[in-house]
């Protein structure tokens, strides 16, 4: 708020200074004094605005400082007025009054309260002499509304029976005030303008720092398809060097050693049946079935023959045989313990040690796509958010432009 709103918005000091202002000069863009008319129609491009701004804020600066040494000429005239008058203040004396007193008294009291208010006020405009424009008319307002705070009752007080004296400072303050309002009235088109500008460098600054980050977003997404790139070939690679491989002698061998595996474990597999069935597991069961440690024994060879005869380190299945008088070919026995034992087992999925190396590093590649591409995805939502902001905010420079210079197009 400056000094021009003090006398929209104080009732207190207007009607203290019994004034009644309207507003003197009428805004209107054909008398702006911004030639503001000069630039309607015309294109520009952003690249140009920087410049274009930079002179428009040296005019506008040029302008706030010729305003700011009026009204201070203005002010410092206003202040060696209230200064002349408060002597002739002090000398008021209400002896010859025919009244009370006591009201002669408060009268007195209120008139040298006043003065005081005055000389603060004259003291106070003196000190803020050589702010900036903006800063000056900032505390021209602090000071004028704590004046009419301190001052509004000692004033109406004082005026009970003192009339011209009083009446005359008053007017100084009314001619004061009113020239005052007038030039900042007529210069308020060129702070607005200063705003405006500032909201405008504000937009730019917002701009330029939303296309660092979409520069910063558009490397982040070429270096991940950059990525993805060199995974897929990788990737490739290593799925011919693996299908030449599964075409080639070593891998064939592999095959032709895991079929032998599983000849022999089909041909060890009926010789371990043919073995069970000749021992006749159910009879010897039943035979021993009061010897406790033999019926152990012989229930492990019940529920699982191969491990039973494969962990049989003593192979005490053979002694029991023997008590069974059971006609079994004992050499057999020990040949099939010691092929179980040195059973091998075909590779899973028909996968030698390479095979997995390559399917392990294939899966690899896979799990990395899937990261790079959800990183890819998550790129590519982040640059179409701010490609969607730089428009709101392009738009809105847009419109800050035209109202700054009157019609004036800013190119995309």
């Amino acid at each position: 708020m400056f000094i021009w709103d003090i006398f929209r918005h104080q009732k207190s000091f207007r009607d203290f200074c019994g004034l009644k202002i309207q507003r003197i000069f009428k805004q209107k863009k054909e008398t702006s004094g911004d030639g503001s008319l000069e630039k309607a129609g015309k294109k520009i491009e952003i690249s140009e605005l920087n410049a274009l701004i930079n002179e428009e804020l040296k005019s506008l600066e040029d302008k706030s400082k010729e305003l700011g040494d009026n009204i201070k000429n203005l002010a410092n005239e206003f202040s060696l007025k209230i200064k002349e008058k408060i002597p002739f203040l002090k000398l008021i004396n209400l002896d010859e009054k025919r009244e009370q007193e006591k009201l002669k008294a408060i009268v007195m009291t209120n008139l040298f309260l006043y003065i005081s208010s005055l000389e603060t006020l004259a003291q106070n405009i003196e000190k803020i002499n050589n702010r900036e424009t903006k800063e000056y008319l900032k505390s021209m307002e602090q000071i004028f509304n704590q004046f009419s705070k301190n001052s509004s009752m000692s004033f109406e007080k004082a005026t009970i029976l003192i009339g011209k004296e009083l009446a005359d400072v008053k007017s100084i303050i009314s001619d004061f005030v009113k020239s005052f309002y007038e030039k900042t009235e007529a210069n308020k088109w060129a702070f607005d303008k200063i705003t405006l500008i500032e909201h405008l460098k504000a937009s730019l600054n917002e701009l330029e720092n939303l296309k660092n980050i979409q520069k910063e977003i558009e490397d982040n997404i070429e270096i991940i398809e950059n990525k993805i790139v060199k995974i897929e070939k990788e990737k490739k690679k290593l799925e011919e060097d693996y299908k030449m491989y599964k075409q080639g002698k070593e891998y064939a061998k592999f095959i032709e050693e895991q079929e032998k595996i599983k000849e022999e474990n089909n041909i060890l597999d009926k010789d371990i049946q043919k073995l069970k069935q000749d021992m006749d597991i159910k009879f010897l069961s039943k035979h021993f079935h009061d010897d406790i440690k033999k019926s152990k024994t012989i229930k492990n060879y019940q529920d699982n023959f191969m491990n039973a005869l494969k962990n049989d380190d003593n192979l005490e299945i053979i002694e029991i045989i023997k008590q069974s008088e059971k006609q079994v070919d004992i050499g057999k026995i020990k040949e099939i313990k010691k092929r179980i034992e040195e059973r091998k087992s075909p590779a899973e999925n028909e996968e030698d040690e390479k095979s997995k190396d390559f399917n392990n590093k294939i899966k690899h590649q896979e799990h990395d796509l899937i990261n790079e591409r959800i990183e890819m995805e998550k790129e590519g939502n982040k640059k179409l958010k701010f490609e969607q902001k730089q428009k709101q905010i392009m738009m809105q420079i847009k419109e800050e432009v035209g109202k700054i210079w009157n019609g004036l197009v800013l190119e995309s």
